[in-house]
């Protein structure tokens, strides 16, 4: 009798233990959940944030890069009409001005996937998984 009353203690301390070690697991999974879910969606400097003035700095960028383009290429057009550039030069600055121009519809692109897809996507998934933990956190509490 002794013996299965040192057993069951030993049972019921393991059993505890786990239980305790279970509950700190679900509340650092919440903790983290809610934690990514705050960083995506902060304001101030949240990875959203640092996401989309990324890609609209790229915007800008490649829009100076396609005004830069097309006053050259006028310049080249303008030039070679007098003699001084070929007709390669002025393929070359045409073909510049399309990439240009390319790369601005493409950073446009990336913005509207950004808004529109990547955005929901990832906070449906974040929003999920803090979903995800407070229902282990409460399944955890329900078998104490």
């Amino acid at each position: 009798a002794r013996a299965q009353a040192i057993a069951r203690k030993a049972d019921y301390e393991n059993r505890k233990s786990r239980n305790e070690t279970n509950r700190a697991n679900a509340e650092l999974a919440l903790e983290v959940a809610n934690l990514a879910l705050r960083q995506y969606e902060d304001q101030e400097g949240g990875t959203f944030q640092i996401q989309f003035q990324n890609v609209a700095m790229n915007i800008e960028r490649n829009e100076a890069w396609l005004e830069i383009a097309d006053r050259d290429l006028r310049a080249v057009k303008f030039l070679k009409e007098l003699g001084y550039k070929t007709k390669a030069d002025l393929q070359e600055m045409r073909l510049t001005a399309m990439q240009a121009q390319n790369a601005v519809r493409r950073s446009i692109a990336q913005q509207k996937a950004l808004l529109n897809y990547q955005y929901k996507r990832t906070k449906n998934e974040l929003e999920g998984n803090v979903e995800s933990a407070e229902r282990l956190l409460k399944l955890v509490d329900g078998n104490n």
